[in-house]
Order: C-alpha cells, then structure tokens, then sequence
C-alpha cells in the first residue's frame, strides 16, 4: 500500500480534488473521469477498506497546506476552462428557478391580500376610483427615483382615464421621511380637498422633505399646524405605515418606487412605455 502511494501520490490528490468537485457537480464527474488511468485506479483503490484512511493521511502531510491546495485548484482550472461555463450555467438555472419561486410566492401573497392592498381606506387614489385596472406604488417623499418618475405618472393617469392609482406610503428613507409621511396623512384627513396640492408640491420638492420643510408647504396651503400636530398622534393615522411596511416585507420590496399591477411586483423605477405596456397586458386579462 505504501509503494502504491509512493508512485501514484499526485495522482490520488488529482483525483481526491477530482471527487470533492464530483460530490458538488455531477457533471463534472462525468468529465473527470473520462480518463482510463484514472478510472482504473479509483477502481482499485476504492476496494481497499484502508484507502479513506490512509488517503487522508497522506493528503494531510503533503497537500493540506493553503498554497498546495490553490496550486491544485488553479491547475485542475486551467485544464478544464469548460467548467467554469457548466459553473456559469448551473448558477443560471439556479437564478431562473429562484426566481420563479419568489413570482410565485408574490403572487400568492397579493391575493392574500387583495383588500388592504388596493382597497384600503388608508391609501390616497389618484386617477379614476373605479378604473379597470390599478396600480400600486409604493413610495418615499425622500426618494429621488419617485420623484423623477412623477412627471410621468401625472401624464400616464392624464392620458389613461380608466387608470385607478393607489399611493402606499412607505417611509424607508430615515426618520425625516416617516415625518413627512405622518403630516401628509394628517394634511389629507383635515384637508382633503387639498391634498393633491400637497402631494404634488412635495414630489417635486427640490430639497429633503423633513418635518420642518413638510409643515411650511401645510401651512403654505392653508393646514393649521396645531391641528396637524394633533392629528400626527393618531394611531389610526400612524397604523397604515406599519401595515404597509409588513406587506412590502412579505413581498420582497425593499426599495422604492416599487409597483404592483395584477399579481405582479415590479421592483425598482421603470419607464413610462414599460408601465405602458405592462397595463395594456393588464387589461387584456381583463376582457
């Protein structure tokens, strides 16, 4: 046995790596072993009992050591490139299937909840309140991706009049936006009348909607700061932000604007001709 080793010593740790990488991915076990010599010494070594032993015995004198264990990776690597694309392929199929779950996951989670998603009292409507096909957003005053997608929103809503828009408050941004969020509710439960005047105004606000920034352009449009004070302490008024961000957490969304049409979630800023035609495709299902 100790001659065996002796004469076929960097053949074994070739093939110990060969066989670790075979334990992770099939498919490169199918090449490595292509070759006849190699083939006929796994063979032979795997009908000796001793072999596990006295492989580990040996692979932890010679070849343990960082820099042999690299020196093997990287030689085994040069020798067959072709792994790397298996390797690229594999994480492809991984990603895709990932993927596919979490779509499916969303979609299971939206007709959940269906009501508090498009239909809660909480939530300010834009566009038509009986529209055919609705679109959530979930925003932040504070985020500059909302607010250069507004202009584009405003013209959508304009030139779709069957278009229903639900506005989620989701204050991700800091402190800053979690107050500017609670003086826009309050705004829009004192004066409701004029709180498209207020939203427009603060998402195209040039600067970070603070509690300060916030209350001058209320008052600005005629809100009494007291009144909004008070009203700001109301945990029915308060509650939304926190349903709203448990439903965002169930479905993955973590960034804002993020959108939801049907059962699908679009993460992230998208171009008006993308939200076009992911309306249009809405619509169809509808008919």
């Amino acid at each position: 046995m100790k001659i065996f080793f002796k004469k076929n010593g960097l053949l074994l740790r070739r093939l110990a790596f060969t066989t670790l990488l075979a334990t992770l991915s099939p498919c490169i076990s199918q090449s490595a072993f292509a070759n006849p010599t190699i083939e006929e010494i796994k063979k032979t070594i795997l009908d000796d009992p001793l072999f596990l032993s006295k492989l580990r015995d040996q692979l932890s004198v010679e070849s343990l050591e960082d820099d042999s264990i690299r020196s093997i990776i990287r030689k085994y690597l040069l020798e067959n490139p072709e792994i790397i694309f298996e390797m690229q392929e594999a994480l492809n199929i991984k990603n895709a299937q990932q993927i596919a779950e979490n779509q499916k996951n969303q979609a299971e989670t939206i007709k959940n909840s269906t009501k508090n998603l498009f239909y809660s009292p909480d939530d300010a409507v834009l566009g038509n309140p009986n529209g055919d096909v609705t679109v959530v957003e979930f925003y932040d005053y504070n985020c500059g991706y909302c607010k250069r997608s507004f202009p584009g929103i405003q013209a959508l809503i304009k030139t779709d009049p069957e278009l229903r828009f639900v506005m989620k408050d989701y204050p991700i941004l800091g402190q800053d936006s979690v107050q500017a969020h609670l003086i826009a509710r309050a705004f829009r439960k004192l004066m409701p009348e004029k709180y498209l005047s207020l939203h427009e105004k603060l998402m195209t606000y040039n600067g970070r909607a603070t509690e300060k920034s916030v209350m001058e352009i209320a008052r600005s449009l005629g809100g009494d700061e007291e009144k909004l004070r008070t009203a700001m302490q109301d945990k029915a008024l308060q509650d939304p932000l926190v349903n709203n961000a448990e439903i965002a957490y169930k479905l993955g969304i973590n960034y804002t604007p993020s959108y939801i049409v049907g059962t699908q979630v679009i993460p992230g800023a998208v171009t008006d001709n993308d939200l076009v035609a992911i309306i249009k495709e809405e619509r169809k299902k509808g008919k």
